[in-house]
């Protein structure tokens, strides 16, 4: 029931939104412990079998922030302590935000909440890239994160699942969540074969830092980029774009889920003016 209520959410998304050249989509609902509840690879199976929830490889845009927030947090690092949202040039590569504007000093917890992109590379260059790294592998990303300094950012390429994955890690504590679509599996004769075991809890990211997170996902929520999301109760999540609105996504947990949901094109086109904040919280506040 819950599979087929997620794909008909994505249909209608995309059906409602093709003048905004909006063609595909990919939604992943995943338990607390890591059972993929359903999970939708796009509209319209008979034309293309090409899942893109664990087979495209996308760019996660502002929602690969999480990633360099927590290794922030990890090295000590406080929600309000102060970063500089000025211009900033790193080789030829001239970074800027949405707004094309720039704050000044802002605590790291705004500059999460608004997704600036100024103080995040400001923040990138006071890590080391091999933190953030680390800290995106540990908690679920699979896919290879290219060491460079617009990594912070999201230009390295994910899967939806990886990120539903990651995030649901961070829902879990830092204890390690790892998806598995399969519960058991019967003979005919009725003989078990195969009980999927739940793993033993593995902590891969300071409780701490998770929970300092956590309270600054749920501002993104509550005030910041994320507002169309805002289901009733509790919520915490984050807005991702990429480059000239190639992707568009909204990640995100409750008590209970962690849905991940993403809007681009097969042939990496521009949607019109659909981003994080949009299109996909909208659809993740009906999904939850």
């Amino acid at each position: 029931d819950l599979q087929q209520r997620v794909q008909k959410v994505l249909d209608n998304a995309i059906k409602k939104n093709k003048d905004k050249n909006v063609t595909q989509g990919a939604i992943v609902v995943l338990a607390k412990d890591g059972a993929i509840l359903a999970m939708s690879g796009g509209v319209d199976y008979n034309t293309s079998q090409f899942n893109r929830a664990v087979q495209a490889l996308r760019q996660p845009g502002s929602a690969f922030k999480t990633f360099v927030y927590l290794a922030a947090l990890q090295e000590k690092m406080k929600p309000n302590d102060k970063l500089e949202d000025m211009p900033i040039t790193i080789g030829k590569w001239k970074p800027a935000n949405i707004s094309k504007k720039y704050y000044g000093t802002v605590s790291m917890t705004e500059a999460y909440v608004r997704s600036l992109n100024l103080a995040t590379v400001y923040l990138g260059q006071k890590i080391s890239p091999e933190k953030i790294i680390r800290t995106a592998k540990a908690i679920g990303i699979t896919t290879d994160i290219k060491k460079t300094p617009s990594m912070v950012l999201g230009t390295s390429e994910v899967r939806v699942l990886d990120m539903a994955a990651a995030y649901a890690t961070i829902a879990n504590d830092g204890d390690l969540v790892k998806p598995y679509a399969v519960k058991e599996v019967y003979s005919k004769d009725g003989y078990q074969i195969y009980y999927h075991e739940n793993l033993e809890p593995q902590k891969v990211a300071k409780r701490k830092a998770v929970r300092e997170l956590t309270t600054m996902r749920e501002k993104v929520v509550e005030k910041g980029t994320g507002t169309k999301a805002k289901p009733n109760g509790f919520a915490a999540g984050k807005t991702g774009t990429s480059q000239d609105y190639r992707d568009a996504w909204f990640v995100g947990f409750t008590k209970d889920y962690t849905v991940a949901v993403w809007f681009g094109n097969d042939d990496n086109s521009s949607m019109k003016g659909v981003s994080g904040g949009n299109l996909p919280a909208e659809t993740w506040k009906k999904v939850v």
